[in-house]
């Protein structure tokens, strides 16, 4: 397909605003300092890992490495540490994804004590908190606990998956009516509520199961259509957001028309720049590693 074709390209192009604003001092943390604020800075600098790793770039694996360097990694683990409800749970889950990403990358663990401790902090919060399925933007509990749950795997910790896969048994298989597939468009969110919802529970329920799941949870995929005009500035990371889970309904049901939906959805952002790469303080600092998020399935051997 032309997508996968041009997929390097995706990547360079969106490199440049995530390069940019990882090196800023826009905060006064000690590592993730740049890209506004400390969750954005987080998943600027999982982007680049991702990014090393999809082009084997040597030159970004070396400013990546330079960065996390022992004694930074300190500060921000004391920093979480004294402020516990700090990005709790959006940014922390953002924390996850990227000690998955930096250990696959480059077979490197320095990330995991962190990470555990992130983990631990994130099964706490979830022990003290109502949990909504479609909670939206930096409360989004299907966010959480997808990253959760993948650390889970990740780091070989089965308590955790265990942790999560009754959560999602107890709260998010069951369900009065069909996903409104408008809720996060109503609510100006850059989280996907739907898609997110049962890209978690593809992670729970056995294939066949999943498929008669997905059919009721949403019977018609085809009203999914990508947004074409942003309310708030929100909005511009809502397609890539959505695109990520319907990859993996996708992947979970073979299902063509989701593999659709999920080009449709990356398309129509990615030809988009001033979407991702516009105006710093509204779509520059943080759209693009969304993007970078939903463009990694043009990479793997399953897309066709």
């Amino acid at each position: 397909m032309e997508t996968k074709a041009r997929r390097n390209t995706y990547v360079f192009d969106l490199l440049v605003p995530i390069q940019s604003c990882v090196r800023r001092q826009d905060t006064k943390h000690v590592l993730f300092h740049g890209c506004v604020d400390w969750h954005s800075s987080v998943h600027g600098v999982w982007a680049l890992t991702a990014a090393s790793r999809l082009t084997n770039s040597d030159k970004l694996h070396k400013f990546v490495k330079s960065q996390l360097t022992p004694n930074k990694i300190k500060a921000e683990r004391n920093f979480l540490k004294q402020n516990p409800e700090f990005e709790m749970p959006y940014g922390r889950a953002w924390f996850l994804r990227l000690a998955i990403e930096f250990n696959m990358a480059y077979d490197d663990n320095r990330l995991k004590k962190f990470a555990d401790e992130v983990a631990d902090s994130l099964v706490k919060y979830f022990n003290n908190h109502s949990i909504l399925p479609l909670s939206d933007s930096y409360t989004s509990a299907s966010w959480a606990l997808i990253n959760l749950r993948s650390y889970g795997i990740a780091s070989g910790r089965k308590e955790l998956i265990d942790f999560v896969d009754q959560l999602v048994s107890k709260h998010f298989i069951v369900f009065n009516q069909p996903c409104p597939l408008d809720s996060d468009k109503q609510n100006r969110s850059f989280m996907a509520g739907c898609t997110n919802w049962a890209w978690l529970v593809s992670e729970v329920l056995e294939k066949e199961e999943y498929k008669v799941w997905i059919n009721r949870f949403i019977p018609n995929p085809e009203l999914i259509n990508p947004i074409q005009h942003s309310s708030s500035s929100h909005m511009y990371g809502l397609n890539f957001s959505r695109a990520w889970g319907l990859w993996r309904i996708y992947l979970a049901t073979k299902d063509e028309r989701w593999l659709r939906l999920y080009i449709e959805h990356f398309e129509f952002s990615i030809q988009r720049p001033s979407w991702w790469a516009g105006n710093y303080q509204t779509v520059g600092h943080w759209v693009a590693q969304f993007g970078m998020f939903a463009l990694i399935p043009l990479f793997e051997p399953t897309y066709d």
